[in-house]
């Protein structure tokens, strides 16, 4: 049996086609007045990377995530101070044309969220990385390997759908169970796929029935934990391993795909709702 659990959480996540991860660009771009004010590094790693990571934004819908480092972004949206100059600079050298598009780069970052370095935890770098890291873990939704052709599916994936609440507001489990064979985990890989943009937290826990007899259930919950939190945490029994899971899971907005359960208890040890 196939197990979906979801759960609701205070914020709603945002739903993106594909991820820049070009963080040390954008970081290059905005770090630090004394950087930008020499002709030599503004266009290799600054203003020039900044430009055409913006063009797959609009061309390809990605994501830019700014880090402002050292740098209010008021300070790119105007171009003041040694920010100006800089541009200014490079206009005796450069094209006209090219020096405009890094000043609407610059600008148009500006008004993007993102972090400003001096204001995270009271300029914390440490606690900057950790943030960044988990906003981007968040928005890698890694697709689930499933057969290219599938005949058949698709009333099946909407009768599914239909338990299910469109706001995602409440926290639900929908069992999908019969005999082997039938397509029960293609069937959960497609709704999985399909309901993952929803969600802020994701973890695929597969052949449950096999690796609990094997390797416990402790396992399975320390796969589950480390999927939601990212960093691994011991689990010295089940019912550790289901405290963790309600105390930390609290709140999130959680999608679960639990794989080859033969008994319905051991839903019980996943936290089943928290």
């Amino acid at each position: 049996m196939q197990e979906f659990m979801y759960s609701k959480m205070k914020m709603s996540s945002m739903v993106v086609r594909r991820l820049v991860l070009s963080f040390s660009a954008v970081l290059s771009s905005v770090r630090s007045r004394s950087r930008l004010s020499q002709r030599t590094t503004l266009p290799a790693g600054g203003a020039f990377v900044l430009a055409q990571m913006l063009k797959c934004k609009r061309s390809r819908g990605q994501m830019v995530l700014p880090i402002f480092y050292k740098v209010e972004p008021s300070q790119l949206r105007h171009l003041i101070g040694s920010l100006g100059d800089a541009i200014n600079a490079h206009k005796e050298n450069l094209d006209v044309k090219v020096v405009k598009e890094w000043e609407e780069a610059l600008k148009e970052v500006s008004s993007l969220k993102g972090w400003e370095s001096d204001k995270v935890n009271k300029g914390h770098e440490g606690e900057l990385v950790k943030i960044v890291v988990r906003k981007v873990m968040s928005e890698l939704k890694i697709q689930l390997t499933i057969p290219e052709q599938l005949v058949g599916i698709d009333d099946r994936v909407q009768q599914v759908m239909s338990l299910i609440n469109a706001k995602f507001s409440d926290t639900r489990i929908i069992g999908i169970y019969g005999f082997g064979g039938i397509g029960k985990t293609t069937l959960a890989k497609v709704l999985y796929n399909k309901l993952s943009g929803h969600f802020e937290y994701l973890s695929f826990v597969a052949d449950i029935r096999e690796t609990s007899r094997h390797k416990g259930i402790e396992c399975l919950q320390k796969h589950l934990i480390y999927d939601i939190l990212k960093y691994p945490h011991d689990v010295s029994n089940v019912d550790d391993g289901i405290g963790v899971i309600k105390s930390r899971f609290t709140s999130k907005k959680v999608l679960i795909l639990l794989d080859d359960i033969d008994d319905k208890n051991r839903v019980e040890c996943f936290g089943r709702k928290w």
